[in-house]
């Protein structure tokens, strides 16, 4: 199969799913035919082998349909250069789904992704958090680019998963009336033992804390606590 251009394989899979481009589309979580199209264009699709996210889509639309049946491992096998070393079977792979974007900086209203712009990343391995509710946020701001640069995409678990102490960086929640805004920021103490929200920057605009206390908030909560990242590597250009 990876002998032919990767937008003809999609097509050949779509066509033996028995599916049409709107059926394939509207199975694997995109808004229309259209935006899903382009996987099938060699003329717009260039990339010499699926992203990870598209694939998983893909998985979601084409497994268990056509005849012979549509396996996992053939969806997974084109999202990886040729002679890398296969993933054979869908549980070998987890997924963690980039939910919304959280603000390094001032805060910003909370606002989720639609469902169709949402990625799937490949999960790193989280010991100790094998069973907790990991999710996914996409940074957005320089306030903490010393460690989670922008656009790179932080993992976190649930305060009842790990309890936030001094020196985490978290995710922080303020309510006014209707409107939930949202900030990352390292959980740590003043001078003077107040609890304040730390930026990591190298940014001279991004040096001041924020204290909870002083927000005009109703309420100011920890909703996740990082505990890892996903992040493109910087260089060479990516293939189109």
């Amino acid at each position: 199969m990876r002998v032919m251009a990767l937008p003809d394989t999609i097509k050949e899979l779509r066509e033996r799913a028995g599916l049409s481009m709107a059926g394939a589309a509207k199975l694997g979580g995109w808004s229309s035919a259209s935006s899903y199209q382009r996987y099938e264009d060699p003329t717009r699709f260039r990339r010499a082998f699926l992203p990870m996210d598209i694939a998983q889509r893909l998985i979601k639309a084409f497994v268990g349909k056509g005849s012979p049946q549509i396996e996992a491992r053939e969806l997974l096998a084109l999202t990886q250069p040729l002679g890398a070393p296969s993933v054979t079977a869908a549980s070998e792979a987890k997924f963690i789904e980039v939910i919304a974007v959280v603000e390094a900086g001032v805060w910003r209203e909370a606002v989720e992704l639609p469902v169709e712009d949402r990625k799937q990343i490949p999960a790193p391995y989280l010991p100790g958090f094998e069973d907790a509710d990991v999710f996914a946020l996409q940074v957005r701001g320089q306030s903490m680019n010393m460690v989670y640069p922008e656009g790179s995409i932080a993992f976190f678990v649930r305060p009842e998963d790990l309890t936030p102490a001094e020196g985490h960086i978290v995710v922080v929640v303020s309510k006014r009336g209707d409107l939930y805004e949202t900030t990352l920021k390292e959980l740590g103490r003043d001078n003077k033992g107040k609890v304040a929200l730390y930026p990591r920057s190298t940014d001279p605009r991004h040096q001041t804390p924020i204290y909870p206390n002083k927000v005009g908030a109703e309420s100011v909560e920890v909703i996740g606590v990082a505990i890892g990242k996903f992040e493109m590597l910087t260089g060479p250009s990516r293939a189109r």
